[in-house]
């Protein structure tokens, strides 16, 4: 009877596995070295911005716009400020439906990918409400909310 196992290359030959070992050292050194220096120019990016801010944008010349472009991207209205928003436009109480009916509404897009929305937003409502930015009680067995006077 033959005994059948599963059998790893590396075992037969132990230079396949020395190589292995050496070539996951050099990953490893790698990866760390890539850190380091996206760190080191993140850091020579703000110091040249801040300086060709203070003493003028021609400061680095044509060189500065190749190293320093940035991306420019819209940045989206949040969920914590768009809560924020409907809870301050509205003169009634709110319950979590209300709220996301109203951001579907006002913001279409915001709650388009969110897995829980209903629970998104009960999240984002009791932390307005630990901020002191919103009030909460019960009506008609429904929990509530409402901006703070």
């Amino acid at each position: 009877m033959t005994d059948i196992t599963e059998s790893n290359p590396a075992d037969h030959n132990p230079q396949i596995q020395g190589f292995v070992d050496a070539a996951l050292q050099q990953l490893r050194q790698l990866t760390l070295q890539r850190h380091e220096i996206t760190r080191r120019i993140a850091t020579i990016k703000r110091t040249i911005g801040g300086l060709t801010a203070l003493y003028g944008v021609d400061l680095a010349g044509e060189e500065q716009g190749r190293f320093m472009e940035r991306k420019h991207t819209v940045r989206k209205r949040g969920l914590t400020d768009s809560c924020r928003a409907i809870l301050k436009q509205s003169d009634r109480l709110l319950t979590a439906d209300d709220v996301c009916v109203l951001l579907d509404q006002t913001y279409p897009d915001l709650l388009l990918h969110n897995r829980d929305r209903h629970a998104s937003v009960v999240t984002i409502l009791n932390r307005l409400v630990r901020y002191g930015e919103a009030g909460t009680s019960f009506y008609n067995g429904r929990r509530v909310w409402q901006k703070k006077a």
